[in-house]
């Protein structure tokens, strides 16, 4: 009996020295003087009890300590478009780096959703693409980029469908060129062949001439033979009244 209540007793003791311990982990990991989410300022007032839950319960890979935090947090990019990257990726990175990797991605995200909001049209499509891998990366920390996202979607859809309509032009324009081509060889011909029909017009008007030279000498030959042939007859009277 007496073993058993000394196992009993130094179980208690060790359940409440493992208390102790964690109370002290927790104390090391998070300060009282520490809040959860270093991005806390960047939710809008108005943010449902959800989020604000979600926010609460938030822990991240590194503990705040840099004042540069604080300008980050009053920028104006997060305050029009709020802000709660949980960073969560950099639990594999090296401890010591964590918090200003996080910083670089505050700076980052600023800039290219800068760059997202003054993209005109004629935006090449690989400054897209590469605008695209960035907020890819950056949503796997946590922050918020569909509306980025989905104006480089809209602009890559419009890219794409230029594209198309380029590639359709250039078809027709070698159709164009192609029917073009044809049409000036058969033109080509066509000439030809006028000039040839021509050709064979004035020949056909030279030998219709030329037939109604005959003709004409024909039928003088005619009337001269007949002239001939009756001036014999005559000629041959006058010889049967001469005997």
């Amino acid at each position: 009996m007496r073993e058993k209540h000394y196992s009993e007793d130094n179980s208690r003791k060790r359940k409440r020295g493992e208390l102790e311990h964690n109370s002290d982990l927790n104390e090391t990991v998070l300060p009282s003087d520490w809040t959860p989410d270093p991005v806390k300022n960047f939710a809008a007032d108005d943010d449902d009890e959800e989020t604000k839950a979600k926010d609460a319960t938030m822990v991240l890979p590194f503990v705040k300590k840099s004042p540069v935090w604080k300008i980050y947090e009053s920028m104006e990019v997060f305050k029009r478009v709020p802000q709660s990257p949980h960073f969560s990726p950099l639990f594999e990175a090296k401890e010591d780096f964590r918090e200003g990797f996080a910083l670089g991605m505050m700076v980052t995200f600023s800039g290219v959703l800068e760059k997202v909001e003054d993209l005109k049209t004629d935006v090449p499509i690989r400054q897209l693409n590469s605008l695209k891998d960035s907020f890819t990366e950056l949503e796997k920390h946590g922050f918020t980029v569909t509306a980025p996202l989905s104006r480089i979607a809209k602009l890559l859809a419009l890219k794409d469908r230029q594209l198309k309509i380029l590639e359709e032009l250039k078809v027709f324009d070698k159709e164009m060129k192609d029917e073009s081509s044809k049409k000036h060889k058969a033109e080509q011909e066509f000439g030809e062949m006028e000039r040839k029909i021509l050709e064979v017009k004035n020949k056909v008007l030279e030998l219709q001439k030329q037939e109604a030279a005959l003709e004409k000498q024909k039928d003088a030959t005619y009337e001269k033979i007949c002239k001939m042939e009756s001036r014999a007859r005559d000629l041959g009277v006058e010889l049967e009244d001469v005997e």
